[in-house]
């Protein structure tokens, strides 16, 4: 129940007791003229007017205590229905309570896993039908992997924070994923700009809100442990054929 029906019901039983409590005055006064009524006329006129006197006041009675019940009977069910509100006002603010707690500890543990987990993650929001894209989060590895304060591109555009990213292919990725909604891997590949390079895989997927989150690790150390395996694995065979044919030199002399 809304505060203005209570207001108006407490308005409402305010405005019938001071009804009622006229009418209590009125009898009163009325009561005083009649009983002053039957003392004169038994003086003057004899019985007859002072039994009429009697019936019209014991009549008055019945209309006044007919009415004072009918008062006290509203007034009662006044006070059960504005405690019933109470009670249902005092379940839903303490229903509210619980969600926004519920909220709070939410958002805490979603601000907790994202900031602390191991991979990047960014969230976009779609510009212009998804011509550019705004970067509205932006976690501590992300911060970390790309060199850069959050504070310090929140709001901008991923084109200019990252110029790369058209070359680099993320930006389409980013498009379709918007559009249709399915969540989309993005294999290993090398990004560059002015700025940083380095190999990046990415997942993007789209949240009911309409933005986009990129979820992504830095694999630049394990590709060049990789190109430093694959460079060391060739010189290696270089060396063992340079051996073999330094073998085979030998053994021909």
């Amino acid at each position: 129940m809304s505060a203005a029906k209570t207001e108006s019901q407490n308005h409402k039983s305010g405005k019938s007791a001071a009804i009622y409590c006229l009418t209590a005055f009125i009898w009163l006064i009325v009561s005083c003229i009649i009983v002053y009524g039957i003392y004169y006329t038994i003086q003057i006129k004899g019985v007859f007017f002072p039994l009429l006197l009697i019936v019209i006041y014991l009549l008055l009675s019945a209309i006044f205590v007919i009415s004072f019940f009918r008062f006290e009977l509203r007034r009662t069910n006044d006070i059960r229905e504005l405690n019933s509100t109470k009670q249902m006002l005092e379940r839903e603010i303490g229903e509210r309570r619980r969600i926004e707690e519920a909220l709070e500890e939410s958002e805490f543990r979603y601000k907790t896993i994202f900031d602390n987990t191991d991979n990047a993650v960014a969230v976009y929001e779609a510009l212009d039908n998804g011509a550019d894209f705004i970067i509205r989060n932006f976690n501590k590895s992300a911060e970390r992997i790309e060199k850069i304060r959050r504070e310090e591109i929140i709001g901008k555009n991923v084109t200019e924070v990252f110029p790369g990213t058209r070359e680099f292919g993320i930006l389409e990725i980013f498009r379709r994923v918007w559009q249709t909604g399915e969540p989309e891997k993005f294999p290993l590949k090398f990004y560059k700009d002015d700025r940083l390079d380095g190999w990046r895989d990415n997942y993007v997927y789209k949240l009911p809100t309409g933005e986009i989150v990129a979820v992504y690790r830095d694999q630049t150390r394990r590709m060049k442990e990789q190109e430093e395996r694959e460079a060391l694995i060739k010189e290696l065979e270089r060396k063992n054929e340079e051996l073999e044919q330094f073998t085979y030199t030998v053994s021909m002399i």
